[in-house]
Parts: structure tokens; sequence; C-alpha cells
């Protein structure tokens, strides 16, 4: 085609508020006549959209394609922006986490190493159970203030709230399936750690690659999300066979039961 039209939000020679219009002409059906013509165009365009947009000729293909890359690099800085502040978010949050594994797994590893799986088991469970409550709460928080939260650098909630929430959830899978890597390091099982967490990562930038053309940047927030998912449930399935210790919330739970059953 001899002219391509194309609508973005950019910053251009127009007055505040208006949409920018790049009208292209292909270089080698670029006559003088055709340039009055399209000239011709833009100012009446300019005058009939006045205060709404306006139109800017961008008059060969190198042109055209420096406005194209210039969109496309814009488009890519904000959503590493928002990929940044929601990940931001996350780490802040998860400091509750290690706080409250920092109070009760020198207990934990204690009764471990004395024997006592039944210490192991209840303080594991009262671990596991206040990283839950702490999480959802954190979730909570994060669905009622997350609108006020991202607008304070300016970002578009609309798209960044669904990625602080889905990157967020990971600490909810963390609580249900327990503190495993700290399981597996008590009892010298570092290499299992390291080799999961590796795959994990893996996963997720094949996920990402794989996915972000047609999902954008939830493509990355749902595969950090799933390798987090992956890597705990693996190491909590090897974290069991190599030390015999449950460290899931649900362990807590049919212990309750068993106990109860009793009476």
């Amino acid at each position: 085609a001899a002219m391509s039209l194309f609508a973005f939000d950019a910053h251009a020679r127009c007055d505040s508020g208006e949409q920018t219009l790049r009208l292209g002409l292909a270089s080698q059906s670029n006559t003088p006549a055709r340039a009055k013509a399209v000239g011709g165009l833009a100012l009446a365009i300019n005058r009939q959209l006045q205060g709404r947009a306006c139109l800017k000729i961008l008059s060969d293909d190198e042109e055209f394609a420096k406005a194209q890359s210039v969109s496309a690099l814009l488009a890519g800085s904000i959503e590493i922006a928002i990929l940044h502040i929601c990940f931001r978010y996350r780490v802040l949050a998860g400091f509750g986490l290690r706080t409250i594994h920092m109070l009760l797994m020198p207990e934990i590893t204690e009764n471990a190493v004395s024997g006592n799986r039944n210490g192991v088991a209840k303080k594991m469970f009262q671990l596991n159970l206040a990283s839950l409550v702490y999480s959802i709460s954190v979730m909570g928080g994060f669905a009622i203030l997350g609108n006020w939260l991202l607008q304070i650098f300016s970002i578009e909630s609309a798209m960044a709230l669904p990625v602080l929430l889905i990157v967020s959830a990971t600490m909810i899978i963390r609580s249900i399936l327990g503190p495993a890597p700290l399981v597996l390091a008590i009892h010298n099982s570092h290499k299992a750690t390291l080799w999961v967490s590796l795959a994990g990562m893996v996963a997720a930038m094949a996920f990402v690659i794989g996915t972000y053309s047609s999902m954008g940047i939830m493509s990355a927030a749902i595969g950090y999300t799933g390798a987090n998912f992956f890597i705990s449930a693996t190491l909590w399935y090897l974290a069991k066979r190599k030390t015999g210790i449950n460290c899931s919330i649900f362990s807590g739970f049919l212990r309750v039961n068993n106990i109860s059953d009793k009476f």
C-alpha cells in the first residue's frame, strides 16, 4: 500500500490531551503531487479534530520505522516498570514471612536434631498457619489498596493489579506447602534445592518466551507463580521422602484430627 495509518498515544507537536495520528508514505510512491495531497488531507483532519487529535506526516520509510520503534520501546519500558514495581511489593511483603520463619525455625531445628518428631510437627504447623494467615492478609490488602499503591508510581492499575495479585499468590503457595528448603537444609540436602530451583527458573523462562506474544507481561507473572508452585511442591515431596518430615500445613490438620479421634 502506498500509505499506512496507525494511531497511538505519544509525545508529538500536538496540543495537550490530543491523540497523535501518524501517516506514513512509502518512499517509492512518494511523489510531489501525492505529498501535496496528503498535506491537504492533514490540514483538513487537524481542523476537523482540533482538540481531540492531530496528524503528523512521516515522509519516508525510515521515519515511519523510527516512529514504530519508539512506540515499541515506550510500551516495553512501561511493562518493565509494572513488573519491577509489582515484584518490589511482593519482596516487601515477603519480609513478613521471613520474620515468621526466623522466629520458629530455631525451635524446629532443635527438635529435628534431638529427634523429637512431635515437636517438629507441632512447630511446623504453627509456622505454616501463621504464614498462611499473614499471606491471606497481604493478598486482601493488595486487593483493597492495590490501586492506590500502584498509582503512587503513576502505574495503570487496570493492567498492573492482576500482575501484583498473581505474583503475591506465591506466598500462599509456600505457606501451604511449608518451608521445605529449610527442612532439607537441616538435613544437609542443599543440592536438591539448587537443582529444583534451577529447573523451575528454566521452566518459567521457557513459558514466558513461548507465551509473551499472546499474553504480554501476564506471562511473566503466571510463569513466576507457576514455577514457584512447581519448586515448592517438588521440594515438599523431596523433604518428605528424604527426611520423613511432612512440612505442609495439611500434616498439622491430620495430626489434630488423629488426636481428636482418640478422644
